[in-house]
């Protein structure tokens, strides 16, 4: 019988193993933007934000800046872009 013996990885150290092992490298979709795509389907920010494990003020946050570039503004100060 064959045992594996399981161990801890960073997450760079785990990315170098897959590599190294054969393995593509994958770009992870960040939790702010999973929290957002939900919310596009009809959850609350809170329940994005519960299900994610992120806090609520960076799922706000992100719903704001958002709207700021929807609209034609600079996310940061709210000024009008120009086109």
């Amino acid at each position: 019988m064959k045992t594996t013996n399981l161990v801890k990885f960073t997450t760079s150290q785990l990315l170098c193993y897959s590599i190294a092992k054969g393995g593509v490298m994958r770009r992870a979709i960040p939790k702010t933007h999973q929290a957002l795509d939900w919310i596009g389907k009809g959850m609350t920010a809170a329940q994005a934000a519960r299900k994610m494990e992120i806090s609520e003020s960076s799922v706000y946050a992100a719903l704001r800046k958002t709207k700021a570039k929807d609209s034609g503004c600079c996310p940061t100060c709210g000024h009008k872009l120009r086109k």
